[in-house]
């Protein structure tokens, strides 16, 4: 195929020799303008003469996929359609490759009537003289329909010993296999001669066309049992059909055609045997459910049993086992729509399904549940508990419960269990989960609170621990000995207690309310209002009691034969009192405030005198009215823009005041004031607890020089 190529190269050369030869160049001349022309193939510019940028024409041909307009501006020496050069292949329309013709051949597809080398290059396996030429039957060559050289299929047939597909493929019509052989009376092919297939000439004689008939002429019955021109006619009057098999009296038996069939009887068998009727003109068992009794209808069938014909001539049905009758039809033992011999429809159940069980509607329940009554009922119900759907018993203080399909109690909130009953947990003889009763207390009784036992101490005592001891007992305090107030943590402050003679860290008090049981607030001697909770000595009367004398009463005051509370504000006074302050009618050296309805003016009323005011202080300004003021401890009990200021000082030191420098203290007064003058030695917010202070403050103890004198008072100071 290369050389075949070479008269198109040289063309190619003749074409570009050409072409230079008009555009002016001197083709071969290796200088001068020669030289001119090749830098021009090389400007990477379309020049004269150019197909494509520096190629085609007079420059190198071009690459695949560049512009051309003809075979050999392209280096693939293929110009398209579209003036572009395309690549060498087997559907270009060129002849190139190793093809030998357009785009057939050699390395591409079969050509019919193109050039060829080889007979391999044809699709009809023919090389000749002029191409590749179309099979035929003297092309000695095996091809087209051929089974061998020229020969079977649309030629000849072949010989013996030939290469064969069908007999048609061979000279003699008999094919065994792949090859021709001599035919004979048993290759199954009419051939050699032979009237039929395998019969007559060199055969065997040819059976008559007609199955039907025998004899040489054809012109007997094959089938003795036949007779007639068309052998088709039974040569026995007692049968018919078409192989004469059936009796002509359909009421026989065959195949003697002799006798009646059982449901007939007589001598034609007219009529029908005992045991049968006649329906239609034939003549049916009695018991058939096709033909049932006088009317001859038919029994109706069920999916769940057979249907049966009575004595009587009625239908009724026989059902299957697992089956029972409901109206005219069979159901299902488990039919939940007909279920047992009353045919109930089982009603739908929550929590299940209906189901029909031994006759009787049963629901099938989901777990957690079971059947009760044709219900579906939780396995834990109280009320249906267990296979026996028994009610369970309740009990005092307790739940009925169902466990396990068992019956049991659980004890209610409040409740706990104590040999098999529920005892109630707030009950001192089963207090919490005990099951003895609380001990009681020499001097009280036993209670229970919040399920713990506790006491309830007699009038005097108050309770430590499981016992009551006298109320001056300070045992059970939990209150530290002091020697003065430093030594005492948050919100507390050292008092003496009379019970015991003793000085004790205290918790500070606005009032008897603040205190616990068995507890009084005492004023602090040499204090500014400060008080403190003790407990109240044996024989002194607390708030409310009868007396005659101060020293009667816990608080150390009595008025109008009644011993008084102490207070700080009003607010810890109940009723009628105020809060009133007091002092020692002979020397003014002990002030205390007390609870009490002396019939003074109360706060807020305009006044004249401290006498008038039951806080013991009036006080006013040139811009108003005196008014009394109400008596504090901290700066928290008085109103935007007053203080609390001690506005009044004993004259003497208090009797049993003691503090941190060891000098004799004064009781005093504190009021809300408006006048920041009254005391102005006075520094710090007064407070009583530390929740009374600004954030980083805390609530401390110190000793206050007012005025000369010292007194104890609570102010807010830096951690």
């Amino acid at each position: 195929m290369t050389a075949s190529l070479e008269p198109r190269r040289s063309l190619a050369l003749v074409l570009v020799a050409a072409i230079a030869l008009l555009a002016g160049c001197p083709g071969g001349d290796t200088g001068g303008e020669g030289t001119s022309q090749v830098d021009a193939c090389l400007d990477r510019q379309l020049g004269p003469g150019e197909v494509d940028v520096d190629c085609g024409g007079p420059c190198r041909p071009c690459a695949v996929g560049r512009r051309c307009g003809a075979p050999a501006d392209c280096a693939s020496g293929v110009c398209g359609g579209a003036a572009t050069c395309l690549p060498a292949t087997c559907a270009n329309g060129v002849q190139d490759l190793t093809e030998a013709g357009v785009d057939c051949g050699g390395s591409c597809g079969d050509c019919l009537g193109a050039p060829c080398q080889a007979d391999d290059d044809c699709a009809s396996g023919f090389c000749g003289a002029a191409g590749c030429t179309a099979a035929s039957c003297l092309d000695g060559v095996a091809n087209g329909r051929e089974s061998d050289r020229d020969c079977g299929g649309d030629c000849a047939g072949c010989p013996l010993g030939g290469a064969c597909r069908v007999h048609a493929d061979c000279a003699d019509g008999s094919c065994a296999g792949v090859q021709c052989v001599a035919p004979s009376c048993a290759d199954g092919v009419q051939n050699q001669g032979e009237l039929g297939v395998d019969c007559g000439g060199p055969c065997a004689t040819c059976a008559c066309a007609d199955p039907r008939f025998v004899g040489d002429g054809c012109d007997r019955c094959a089938d003795a049992r036949f007779t007639g021109p068309e052998c088709s006619d039974c040569a026995d009057p007692r049968f018919a059909g078409a192989e004469c098999e059936a009796c002509a009296n359909p009421r026989m038996v065959a195949p003697d055609c002799d006798a009646c069939r059982p449901e007939y009887a007589g001598d034609a068998c007219e009529r029908c045997a005992t045991g049968h009727h006649d329906c239609g003109g034939a003549c049916v068992p009695d018991d058939d459910v096709a033909t049932c009794g006088a009317r001859c209808s038919a029994c109706p069938d069920s999916a769940h049993g057979d249907p049966v014909c009575t004595a009587d001539g009625e239908c009724a049905l026989d059902c299957d086992v697992g089956a029972h009758l409901c109206g005219a039809d069979c159901a299902p033992d488990d039919d939940v729509t007909r279920c047992g011999a009353s045919c109930t429809r089982c009603p739908t159940v929550d929590h299940g399904t209906a189901r029909c069980v031994a006759g009787a509607c049963a629901p099938a329940c989901v777990p957690g549940y079971h059947a009760c009554d044709g219900r579906c009922v939780p396995d834990d119900s109280a009320t249906a508990c267990g296979a026996a759907c028994a009610v369970c018993p309740g009990a005092s203080g307790a739940r009925s419960v169902c466990e396990g399909g068992e019956c049991g109690l659980t004890c209610l909130d409040g409740y706990h269990e104590c040999g098999g009953a529920c005892r109630a947990s707030g009950d001192v003889a089963t207090c919490g989960g005990r099951c003895e009763p609380c001990p009681a207390p020499t001097h009280g009784a036993a209670t229970c609170e919040s399920g713990q036992c506790a006491v309830a101490c007699d009038a005097g005592y108050r309770a430590c621990g499981a016992d009551c001891l006298p109320a001056w007992d300070v045992t059970c305090s939990g209150r530290p000995a002091c020697a003065d107030h430093l030594a005492c943590g948050a919100d507390e402050i050292c008092g003496a207690w009379a019970v015991s003679g003793t000085r004790v860290c205290s918790a500070v008090c606005r009032g008897d309310a603040e205190c616990g049981a068995g507890q009084i607030c005492t004023k602090l001697p040499g204090s500014a209002q400060l008080a403190y909770c003790q407990a109240l000595a044996p024989g002194l009367g607390a708030a409310g009691a009868a007396c005659a004398l101060d020293a009667q009463c816990g608080s150390g005051g009595c008025y109008d034969d009644a011993c008084m509370a102490s207070c700080a504000t009003p607010a810890d006074c109940a009723g009628a009192a105020e809060c009133t302050a007091f002092a020692d009618a002979a020397s003014a050296t002990r002030l205390v405030a007390m609870c009490a309805a002396t019939g003074k003016l109360d706060v807020g009323a305009a006044c004249f005198a401290a006498s008038q005011c039951a806080s013991g202080w009036c006080e006013g300004s040139t811009t108003t009215p005196a008014t009394c003021r109400t008596t504090c401890v901290a700066d928290a009990d008085c109103a935007t823009g007053e203080r609390c200021l001690v506005v009044r000082l004993g004259d003497d030191p208090a009797p049993g005041a003691f503090g941190i420098s060891g000098e004799g203290l004064y009781d005093g007064a504190a009021i809300c004031s408006r006048n920041a003058q009254v005391l102005p030695a006075q520094t710090g917010v007064p407070c009583l607890r530390d929740a009374e202070c600004g954030s980083g403050q805390k609530c401390r103890t110190e000793e206050r020089v007012i005025d000369g004198r010292r007194t104890v008072r609570r102010l807010c100071r830096a951690q």
